[in-house]
């Protein structure tokens, strides 16, 4: 159990069982605090069976060395046909030796929802690098800088089926999605 997430201060023990690992593709040369994307579709069949909430954000991804706790963002996460990506911050150098693990804890009714602004919320789960990030289901960006689009020329965001739930189809009829309140430049 955990305490109601604002920006956090008190952090929820993590759980000594019950979650899946990664090992992560070591990068050619060391990276500091960057984002990584698993695909959800991908976890065992046990970890599904232990998700009891439609609620990603009560779900948690640490580093499996400590375990140290990791801001994490889940995407279009979908408890029914077990489908999502999770963006995850690995905070630190993601090393391009040696063997490094990503413990990923299913989202469980009895966990605190982690708020977005908060220290492990989705925020926080893209590095520093990122302008940006809209997987199209809706035209909201999913970091903290709130570059937020708005449709034009007839396309609905979120009105097409994708591989993951909701997409946004263009029709190659003046369909585009604007950021209308200053340009989106790196590091903003």
């Amino acid at each position: 159990s955990g305490s109601t997430d604002g920006p956090r201060t008190a952090l929820m023990a993590l759980p000594s069982s019950t979650y899946d690992t990664a090992t992560l593709v070591n990068p050619g040369s060391n990276l500091t605090d960057f984002t990584l994307i698993v695909d959800l579709s991908r976890m065992s069949a046990s970890w599904w069976a232990a998700v009891d909430t439609s609620d990603g954000t009560k779900g948690r991804a640490a580093k499996d060395s400590g375990p140290t706790e990791l801001a994490c963002d889940w995407i279009d996460f979908d408890s029914v046909n077990e489908t999502g990506l999770l963006r995850v911050k690995w905070s630190g150098t993601l090393s391009s030796s040696g063997t490094q693990t990503l413990r990923i804890y299913p989202p469980q009714s009895g966990n605190a929802s982690v708020a977005a602004n908060a220290t492990y919320g989705s925020d926080n789960a893209y590095d520093s690098d990122w302008a940006a990030y809209w997987p199209l289901h809706d035209a909201n960006d999913r970091t903290a800088n709130g570059y937020d689009l708005t449709a034009s020329g007839g396309v609905t965001v979120g009105g097409a089926t994708g591989k993951l739930g909701a997409a946004t189809d263009f029709d190659g009829t003046d369909d585009r999605l604007d950021y209308t309140s200053g340009a989106v430049t790196a590091g903003t």
